[in-house]
């Protein structure tokens, strides 16, 4: 719960207004409080932020050494660079190096399908969260 002075509000998640709603718990005591102790504010159910989906999890070096090497490796060397190792894919001493956000945004620039293949998954499961919503409305 969260008390905004801005707006005079008692700001609870849905999940929090839920435990709120049963006497005894923490969440129920603690409403009591704020309104006790604010009693001209109103309470307000706000939605939780949408946790940030990694949809390139699994993307590290090695995957994306091993799919420049299967489909253009002509690239490789590029690579070896951003990373700072050598022609070889050795380490060069204090060789300057960009970080993996760098390189991962280079990555997917020269290899779009990747991001695609990422975009299909997040609309297929986006699509099946519908459906299941869905099914549970009409139930």
């Amino acid at each position: 719960m969260f008390t905004n002075h801005m707006t005079k509000k008692i700001e609870m998640t849905k999940t929090e207004a839920k435990a709120a709603g049963k006497p005894n718990t923490a969440e129920y005591n603690t409403l009591l409080e704020l309104m006790n102790n604010f009693p001209n504010y109103q309470i307000e159910i706000v939605k939780t932020a949408a946790k940030k989906v990694d949809r390139f999890k699994g993307l590290d070096y090695d995957y994306m050494k091993n799919y420049i090497e299967s489909h253009d490796k002509s690239k490789l060397e590029i690579f070896y660079e951003l990373r700072g190792l050598d022609k070889d894919g050795k380490k060069i001493g204090m060789a300057a190096a960009a970080t993996y956000g760098e390189i991962k945004m280079w990555f997917l620039t020269q290899f779009p399908e990747i991001e695609k293949m990422g975009e299909k998954v997040s609309k297929i499961i986006e699509e099946t969260r519908k459906a299941r919503e869905a099914m549970k409305t009409a139930a």
